[in-house]
């Protein structure tokens, strides 16, 4: 959304911040994923 309202407002700071929101997030769930399974590898 911060990348979207940067580009239209021309504001390159605002979307910097939207990109680098994007790529933590995917970080995120790249991990949360892992964790998920190795959980489901423990279980068995």
């Amino acid at each position: 959304m911060k990348e979207a309202i940067g580009k239209a407002t021309g504001d390159a700071r605002l979307q910097a911040e939207g990109k680098g929101d994007k790529a933590e997030g995917k970080v995120q769930k790249a991990i949360g994923g892992a964790m998920d399974s190795l959980r489901h590898t423990l279980k068995e």
